[in-house]
């Protein structure tokens, strides 16, 4: 019967993918699965919707989780698509609604970026950019990619902080943690 789906594979959206595969798995159908999933991820290719899901398309009813093979393929399409950098993310103004491309180039950009951005903002652009990280901080967010990001922000901000403490870029900084009650995380103390 699984096999019967194969002919339709290009019509299966991600969750009924994951159930089917699931299944055949629980079937011990190693084959069988690895043609599902190679054909999807090859079809995927061709349908541009998938292109721009947001993070929170991964999180499926009844705790249902993507196949990662799914979830890595869906990122690396987006990937592909990402022009913006985290330099153009700092200068969003706040309470703009966050899209795929601004999420992409958080989840793309390195500890190291971090800290250039960091250091080349100023005024509203770096509190409003200090502030949404210390926001998502601050609440302790379950979206993993968001977890990923403050963390790289909170490893830039502590390390620029602890090679000068002095600096005026420290003073900002541990302001802009003790507005949020974090200069713990800041500081490591």
């Amino acid at each position: 019967m699984a096999e019967s789906l194969l002919s339709e594979i290009k019509v299966l959206d991600a969750m009924d993918l994951t159930l089917i595969v699931n299944v055949i798995e629980d079937l011990d159908n190693p084959p069988l699965l690895r043609k599902f999933l190679d054909e999807w991820l090859t079809a995927i290719e061709e349908r541009p919707g998938y292109k721009v899901l947001l993070q929170t398309d991964f999180d499926l009813p009844s705790g249902i989780k993507l196949r990662p093979e799914i979830v890595q393929k869906i990122r690396s399409l987006q990937d592909k698509h990402t022009t913006m950098t985290l330099l153009d993310v700092a200068q969003i103004p706040p309470m703009t609604t966050w899209s795929n491309e601004y999420r992409n180039a958080l989840q793309k950009a390195t500890v190291q970026e971090y800290e250039d951005v960091i250091k080349k903002i100023t005024n509203d652009t770096f509190k409003n950019f200090c502030n949404f990280h210390l926001d998502w901080a601050s609440k302790n967010v379950s979206d993993e990619q968001a977890k990923q990001c403050v963390q790289k922000f909170i490893s830039a901000c502590s390390k620029l902080y602890s090679e000068n403490s002095e600096s005026r870029l420290a003073s900002s900084l541990y302001y802009a943690f003790e507005l949020f009650e974090l200069t713990e995380r800041l500081t490591g103390g």
